[in-house]
């Protein structure tokens, strides 16, 4: 997002303009927007995230997709970014050779190491 946005100036929701580095970094936070349309061209924007570069990296993003609301002509299933699901507890994630980052193995966790995170 950095990338895009590194030569962008822009305001956020509050009217605060949104700034970034000499190195296109993030400077200060902003908020992630759906936009919900509706058949009489009228649209409402609802906050579903944050995007905060001061938070942990853990926090640097959130985004609450209870709150994002797809277009009913939207059939398809929701996108994601992960090529499988996040590994069970127990086991640990294995990098398929020659597939993007996201797609692993779970492979069950080496004798006398437990992993309790998902």
């Amino acid at each position: 997002l950095h990338h895009f946005l590194g030569s962008v100036s822009l305001n956020n929701s509050a009217g605060e303009e949104v700034s970034f580095d000499q190195n296109g970094k993030l400077v200060a936070g902003l908020d992630v927007i759906n936009w919900v349309t509706f058949p009489n061209q009228s649209f409402l924007r609802v906050k579903v995230g944050t995007m905060d570069p001061q938070a942990p990296p853990e926090k640097r993003l959130t985004v609450h997709d209870d709150g994002i609301m797809w277009p009913s002509w939207f059939n398809q299933a929701q996108p994601t970014s992960l090529c499988n699901e996040n590994c069970h507890v127990g086991y640990r994630k294995n990098k398929k050779e020659g597939k993007p980052f996201c797609c692993y193995d779970c492979l069950p966790c080496p004798e006398g190491k437990i992993s309790n995170k998902e």
